[in-house]
């Protein structure tokens, strides 16, 4: 649809104005319901590169599509910080890995569903290719990225389908965020607040950044 392809516009776009030397994106979005009001918005976090690193090759299954023979800092942060929560998430499968995934598609033909309310993630993971023979460079990284699904319908977990009376913490994205960044008190939004002329410069530096990239 066209509300769907202006979105990924804007989402290809931002994570275009994002890239910064030594920074690779943590992307997350979110559509949950809380007391009748839909909750949905998609957004892009510049973190520094080395919480995503690993050391070690990628392993390659028979479809030629690498995943990480290990999980970096991020990844690890993401797994403790959803067992806190007893949330289950989904990690998509080589097939569905792609850079132009449609989570909506995913989400509404997913065994059980279509479901109305999930949480997606993608966490990009930096391997060390250390194979001669699949690189001129053997020190050099390849870049991945770990897509995970969380979905809820009539309070049951998709796979355990046990019954989940734990709200969802609608700060989980920002929560990851700041725990990857080695920062957990900026978990709260209220403890990211900047004064009103910081606002004010940021809000002139990002357009100046993004001016290249716009899509409207």
């Amino acid at each position: 649809t066209g509300a769907t392809t202006t979105v990924t516009t804007a989402d290809s776009s931002s994570e275009s104005g994002l890239k910064l030397p030594n920074y690779l994106c943590l992307k997350f979005e979110r559509a949950i319901r809380t007391k009748g009001k839909d909750h949905m918005q998609c957004q892009l976090i510049p973190l520094h590169s080395s919480f995503f690193s690993v050391s070690g090759s990628p392993e390659t299954d028979s479809t030629a599509v690498a995943k990480p023979a290990l999980d970096s800092d991020g990844i690890k942060t993401f797994y403790k910080i959803i067992s806190s929560y007893k949330l289950s998430f989904l990690e998509l499968d080589n097939s569905q890995e792609s850079p132009d995934i449609n989570v909506d598609d995913v989400v509404l033909n997913m065994e059980g569903g279509p479901y109305q309310e999930y949480f997606f993630i993608e966490i990009p993971c930096l391997v060390m290719n250390s194979n001669p023979s699949t690189s001129s460079n053997p020190s050099s990284y390849a870049l991945y990225n770990r897509r995970f699904l969380y979905v809820e319908h009539q309070n049951q977990s998709i796979e355990t389908g046990s019954s989940n009376k734990q709200q969802f913490p609608m700060h989980l994205g920002l929560e990851i965020a700041a725990c990857i960044s080695k920062q957990p008190h900026r978990s709260n939004w209220k403890n990211c607040i900047l004064s009103t002329e910081e606002e004010m410069r940021l809000v002139e530096s990002l357009k100046e950044q993004f001016a290249p990239f716009e899509f409207l």
